[in-house]
Order: C-alpha cells, then sequence, then structure tokens
C-alpha cells in the first residue's frame, strides 16, 4: 500500500471546514464529561480556536467531536498547539469512534513524540510509535493530518508522512479531537483550528 499524496486529498469533497468562528457543528462547550477522571474538563469557542482545558483526578483521555454522523473513508487536518501544561500532555485526532472502541494520534510537542493506538475490546494496541522526530514542533502549532482508507491509516505531522498502519478492527465512526494526561492533578490547555474533513469523492 503506497499512501496517498495529500495534494489529491484536497480535491477530496469537503464534510467539514471549520474555522471556530461559531458553532455550526455543535462541538460540545461548557462542562465536558467528567466521571472519575476529570476534576475539571471544559471547553469553548473563543477566539477564532477550540480551547480546551483539563484537570485530571487519574490519567484521563477525553475526545470531542462534531455532530456529522459516521465516517468510513476520510481525509482530516486539524491544527492543535499546547498553551499549557505538563510535558508528557497529549493532543491529537480521534476516528472510527463508536461502543466497539477508537483509533487515536496523539503528539506529544514537548518530547516531539507521536503516538497511533487503538482501543478494542478493552484493550490498547499500539499501531506505531515514534522516536523523537523534527517533524513536531516543540512550541506552537502542529498540524496533523490523516488518510483513512479501509485498513489504511497514513499520518502526516506538518506535511512529512511519521505514521502507517494497516487494521482491520474498527471501520466507521465518529472523528474527532482528543486529549490525554497521565498523573493525577495534571492540569492543562489545548487549542484546535482549521479542521477539515473530507471524504472521497469529486
Amino acid at each position: 500500500y503506497v499512501p496517498p499524496d495529500l495534494p489529491s486529498l484536497e480535491r477530496w469533497t469537503t464534510v467539514i471546514e471549520e474555522r471556530f468562528t461559531d458553532n455550526r457543528y455543535e462541538w460540545p462547550i461548557g462542562s465536558l464529561w467528567k466521571g472519575e477522571y476529570w476534576s475539571e474538563n471544559t471547553a469553548e469557542i473563543a477566539d477564532g480556536v477550540y480551547r480546551w482545558h483539563g484537570k485530571t483526578r487519574r490519567d484521563a483521555v477525553s475526545w470531542v467531536y462534531p455532530e456529522v454522523g459516521d465516517i468510513y473513508d476520510f481525509y482530516l487536518s486539524v491544527d492543535v498547539r499546547q498553551v499549557a501544561g505538563p510535558p508528557d500532555a497529549q493532543a491529537g485526532i480521534v476516528f472510527r469512534l463508536s461502543d466497539e472502541g477508537y483509533y487515536r494520534f496523539t503528539l506529544t510537542a514537548a518530547t516531539q513524540r507521536y503516538l497511533l493506538e487503538r482501543w478494542h475490546r478493552d484493550e490498547w494496541t499500539t499501531l506505531a510509535e515514534g522516536t523523537a522526530t523534527a517533524a513536531i514542533r516543540r512550541e506552537g502549532w502542529n498540524t496533523i493530518q490523516a488518510a483513512v482508507v479501509g485498513a489504511h491509516l497514513s499520518l502526516w505531522v506538518n506535511g512529512e508522512l511519521v505514521a502507517t498502519a494497516e487494521d482491520f478492527a474498527l471501520i466507521k465512526g465518529k472523528v474527532g479531537m482528543t486529549v490525554g494526561f497521565f498523573s493525577p492533578g495534571d492540569e492543562g490547555t489545548f487549542e484546535f483550528d482549521n479542521w477539515i474533513l473530507r471524504v472521497p469523492g469529486p
């Protein structure tokens, strides 16, 4: 399998082109789900970004997604930056999210590392994990791009292909954004912008 080139993906049909000037796609804002994991978990759309703030009771992962239904194959581009928080915090994308599980692709900017993993049948599986790569900026915005076609997963950071995997476990679901923290009392803020979702077709 040869990953598609980015220019060809930009010709797919646009489902969402989100600049976060309003909330037409009904992103969750205000107080988000906390459960036993979060003492604070809030989000707002302000200053042209989706701003997400969390404080943990224990290691915690959370996600949000727009109301556009389940997606099979897609191309996604989104900008993300860490505004505050611990150096091991993660932020990125979640996809094919359903009751069966989900995939996560996240960046840890401070250490310039990425992680592609799957949650399925109550078990985590690492599909791709990177040592430090200069493609990831330690500060400021990083652009994540993903092409998911059938079982083929291709991920870029700032235009550089960093991870590929083949996995048949999950075929459809929600596409969204995710953050993660790893210690009790961790607190941090992330911002997301320029969310573009496309599906195959003219």
